[in-house]
């Protein structure tokens, strides 16, 4: 990625990847620098509005997560929305505002197949219970996702920074 960056300075993929990767790594303030410039590339590519949120909301700056996640529900449609509205979830969870929590929860479960989930779905619903404290729900949706073995799959399981509290589950390994 590096090297793709270096060769085009405005591919938006390779800069959001970038912030995925420090995202991954709990590098969050590198995170949200390879975020920004992808989005001073193009304001409406969600891959980036998403690390960007996510980068924030890890770092506990909820005010610039909700503004980020929002326009992430703005620029995706359906299913790309639901990263969002469960970011959005876990900042009312943080404010202890429960009933809005689970509102903007519902709003994101909506979109899924939870008996079916897609990677990213299974990851990010299991990233909303997680963030509810219901590790069980979360292991739960996680284990529907097939196949579990799948390489991509495998990097959110053991990358998103939503997914630390289960971890150390002994049902996760």
């Amino acid at each position: 990625l590096d090297r793709a960056v270096r060769i085009d300075p405005t591919h938006r993929l390779a800069l959001s990847f970038l912030s995925q990767h420090y995202n991954w790594m709990h590098q969050f303030d590198s995170a949200r620098v390879w975020a920004d410039s992808s989005l001073r590339v193009d304001p409406t590519f969600l891959l980036a509005r998403q690390q960007i949120a996510l980068a924030q909301l890890s770092s506990r700056d909820t005010i610039r997560a909700a503004e980020n996640f929002r326009a992430s529900i703005r620029i995706g449609k359906g299913p790309d929305e639901v990263p969002g509205w469960i970011g959005l979830s876990e900042i009312a969870l943080l404010s202890q505002n429960r009933r809005a929590a689970d509102t903007l929860f519902a709003r994101a479960v909506a979109f899924v197949d939870t008996l079916h989930p897609t990677l990213h779905d299974a990851a990010a619903v299991a990233w909303g219970y997680v963030a509810f404290g219901d590790t069980a729900r979360a292991l739960q949706i996680l284990e529907r996702y097939e196949p579990t073995a799948d390489s991509h799959f495998q990097l959110h399981l053991h990358c998103d920074a939503g997914l630390d509290p289960v971890r150390a589950l002994p049902r996760f390994k």
